[in-house]
């Protein structure tokens, strides 16, 4: 997390860069427990790929932090198989492993990007120590680059902020 937030804020060759830690929840919706793919995602996740919910709506800044509301983005095949594809379904709790959770969005059909999922919690779930822990490597990261930007050039700005990391976090 603490890298993630290092490559975002050094980073002038992308327009947007989020993050992402896939995992898996057994999910209930009144009384049916399915168990299903989902995706810890930075608030901006959305904006990245470019993509926003059929219905409702993604994360805010402030449900990206630890302790904020718990709140929940469906993929629209959940919405439909799970919640009958009920327009009304927005606001419904939702038990993802026991804890409830507020439905805000449903994502467009045949969403898949970068992998499936059929659920998005915002990072806010991830508290304590883990907030600070450079070892652990559980986000992976997805990004834009600005117009103009190649590749190449990004990928050296990346290795070059990372290698800054590595220094600063060794001595």
């Amino acid at each position: 997390i603490p890298d993630y937030h290092d490559w975002r804020a050094q980073s002038r060759t992308f327009q947007e860069l989020a993050a992402f830690a896939p995992t898996g929840f057994n999910v209930t919706a009144d009384r049916d427990v399915e168990r299903v793919q989902a995706q810890i995602v930075s608030a901006n996740f959305a904006r990245t790929l470019g993509v926003q919910p059929v219905l409702g709506r993604f994360f805010s800044e402030e449900e990206n932090r630890p302790g904020a509301a718990s709140v929940v983005v469906v993929s629209h095949a959940f919405w439909r198989r799970t919640l009958g594809g009920d327009p009304e379904a927005l606001g419904r709790t939702l038990s993802l492993d026991a804890r409830p959770y507020t439905l805000v969005g449903v994502m467009p059909d045949g969403f898949v990007a970068p992998e499936a999922a059929d659920v998005w919690i915002p990072m806010g779930f991830f508290s304590g120590p883990v907030l600070e822990w450079r070892a652990n490597h559980m986000l992976e990261i997805v990004g834009r680059l600005r117009a103009g930007t190649t590749v190449a050039q990004a990928q050296r700005e990346i290795n070059a902020v990372a290698a800054r990391i590595w220094a600063s976090d060794r001595l």
